[in-house]
């Protein structure tokens, strides 16, 4: 539905109206509208299980990276989101914003969560805009079970602008445009066949490399025996005539450019060369997810 009232187990929320969104901005308002259908609609499908995956999920996602999360905000996120499954099976409205509440302390704790100096380049940390990015992560459950869906997609458009990875793993591919989450897949689709070409050529250059080089070998087993003894040859005759031994080398630089099918230099091992072209593209569809959150998230707060 664009325009109109959506239902949750709790409220209804009415969606801001068409001409509204218009106003706001150029971005197709329909889009939005879809945004909203699509967090209600992940709402009505968490339960107790989904909310305590979630910790795991967002591991997967930041292993993607090579980073993994410490094991003092791993027992934080565990207890935050153990405090929203249990929220789900409150037996009373008190119990359940408790449970909320108590949630919510942890996340903002992360969002807050002061700076501890700069990350050096190749770390293996997260940064700290990464780290406090999962904690907006977390508001947006947040106030998706506190039936505020429109503070919610604030938080994941926040959430998006500063690790875009994490939002494409973890949220409904409806909150943006396009399905970024396909894309990514693509692009890394794309490389994962680069790579495996460019290592199956590099297999039958190693193949005729090591055919190359035992002919090689096999050559230089009489070449230089024969040109040896053409050397020592002109080296005895030089005891008689000197000039033998300017002679000798002659007839052994002959026999070992001049005869056979191989040359002296042995043939070259061949590198294995993989241009990583999925990093600039994975980078460029990274700016494109952040800046549209970010677009959606202006529009939002206005």
């Amino acid at each position: 539905m664009i325009g109109g009232t959506y239902k949750t187990s709790v409220l209804y929320y009415t969606v801001m109206d068409l001409p509204a969104l218009e106003e706001l901005s150029g971005m197709d308002p329909a889009s939005l509208q879809l945004a909203f259908k699509a967090a209600l609609t992940l709402k009505r499908t968490i339960d107790t299980a989904k909310l305590k995956r979630q910790v795991k999920e967002i591991e997967d996602a930041v292993d993607l990276l090579g980073t993994r999360l410490d094991e003092a905000l791993l027992i934080d996120l565990a207890t935050a989101y153990d405090h929203l499954a249990a929220s789900r099976r409150a037996a009373n409205d008190d119990l359940r914003r408790a449970e909320l509440n108590n949630a919510r302390v942890s996340f903002n704790r992360l969002t807050r969560r002061p700076r501890t100096g700069p990350v050096a380049a190749g770390s293996e940390k997260l940064t700290h805009e990464q780290l406090v990015a999962i904690g907006h992560l977390g508001n947006f459950h947040y106030f998706l079970l506190s039936d505020d869906p429109r503070q919610a997609l604030e938080q994941a458009y926040t959430c998006a602008t500063m690790f875009p990875l994490l939002a494409i793993e973890m949220f409904p591919p409806e909150i943006f445009s396009r399905d970024y989450h396909a894309e990514l897949r693509s692009i890394t689709r794309r490389a994962d066949e680069r790579r495996a070409m460019a290592l199956a050529l590099h297999d039958r250059a190693m193949v005729d490399y090591r055919n190359e080089r035992r002919e090689y070998l096999r050559e230089m087993a009489w070449k230089l025996p024969l040109a040896g003894g053409a050397l020592l040859a002109g080296l005895v005759g030089a005891t008689v005539s000197p000039p033998m031994a300017g002679r000798g080398l002659q007839w052994a630089t002959g026999i070992m450019a001049g005869t056979g099918s191989k040359s002296v230099v042995p043939p070259g091992r061949p590198r294995l060369v993989i241009v990583d072209l999925e990093e600039p593209e994975t980078n460029a569809l990274m700016s494109r997810v952040s800046a549209e959150a970010d677009q959606r998230h202006a529009v939002l707060q206005r």
